[in-house]
């Protein structure tokens, strides 16, 4: 098979056009399906050796999925060969362009570590399930979209833009703290299933849902003050609310936690209360204005108002 196009560093691009040859190129890399072979080209960039390092797919013109060597030690270099194929063939990467380290925009192409300063984004960035141990720096951007860095290995939010209009999505990663995050999310903020012990650096309001479930979290401190739809931190380690906003117009979920005390609920809830799954009992306390609550599951009002009751004991 002979290479159409010689690109530097000893790279060369190969044409895939039997679903024989596709299927043995990708083995490795990960399945590319062939949606439509008729408008659907399937490209091999190769090393020195001959050695398949990046598989791309490339629809209508766009480019519709991309496939990386396991375990490669020049990634880079790679990935520049891939860039200067995509720049060469006008192809748009829109669609995968973040795997390649790109943005096309407004018939641009903008290397994504090297954006200037107040860039505004105008799609929804997707970065997720790229073994990243970082983020690129995209501290001084916007993003019109959502930004999705889940299911990575990320540690920090460092280099996370600093306005989301769309969801922004860190689920899924080893983060241990919100430092860094975005300063303004409209929709979604979902940092669940992480490994954080702190709330400390979270948008001061949601605009969306909150979700931080799964997590180590012993306390709520740091948590946004007002979330325009549900919060949901389910699943840690918490004994009592305190800490967690103060008005949640969508569903409060704090099932799954060691509660001794309701302490800390929103004192105005928009939809359901549900704390299920905890240790809650006739020695418990809650604050008087979760009687206020319209729909709760578990506890039941009887126990509710004994919880009432005993805090009103303890402050007498």
């Amino acid at each position: 098979m002979k290479p159409i196009m010689q690109l530097q560093n000893g790279l060369t691009v190969h044409k895939l056009t039997d679903p024989e040859s596709i299927a043995t190129e990708t083995a490795k890399m990960g399945k590319i399906p062939l949606w439509a072979p008729h408008d659907q080209h399937i490209y091999s960039i190769r090393d020195e050796n001959n050695t398949p390092q990046i598989v791309l797919s490339v629809l209508f013109d766009t480019l519709d999925d991309c496939k990386l060597a396991p375990a490669n030690y020049h990634t880079d270099k790679y990935i520049r060969g891939a860039q200067e194929f995509i720049r060469t063939a006008h192809i748009d990467p829109s669609f995968r362009s973040y795997t390649l380290g790109m943005i096309y925009q407004d018939d641009q192409y903008y290397e994504i570590g090297n954006l200037p300063q107040n860039f505004v984004i105008k799609t929804s960035v997707d970065l997720s399930g790229g073994n990243l141990t970082k983020l690129p720096d995209l501290s001084g951007t916007t993003v019109l979209g959502n930004f999705d860095c889940s299911d990575n290995m990320l540690t920090t939010l460092r280099g996370a833009p600093k306005c989301v209009h769309g969801h922004f999505i860190c689920a899924g990663n080893r983060i241990q703290h919100l430092y860094h995050a975005p300063e303004t999310v409209l929709g979604d903020f979902r940092c669940y299933y992480n490994r954080l012990s702190s709330l400390v650096g979270s948008p001061y309001a949601i605009s969306g849902n909150f979700v931080c479930s799964g997590n180590n979290l012993r306390s709520l401190r740091g948590a946004p003050t007002t979330v325009h739809g549900g919060f949901d931190c389910s699943e840690n380690r918490l004994k009592n609310l305190i800490g967690g906003p103060t008005t949640v117009h969508g569903y409060y979920d704090c099932s799954n936690n060691p509660l001794q005390s309701l302490h800390g609920a929103p004192t105005t809830l928009g939809s359901d209360f549900m704390c299920s799954f905890t240790p809650l009992n006739e020695h418990s306390t809650a604050p008087e204005h979760v009687l206020n609550y319209e729909s709760i599951f578990s506890p039941d009002r009887k126990l509710l108002t004994q919880m009432v009751e005993n805090n009103r004991k303890h402050t007498r």
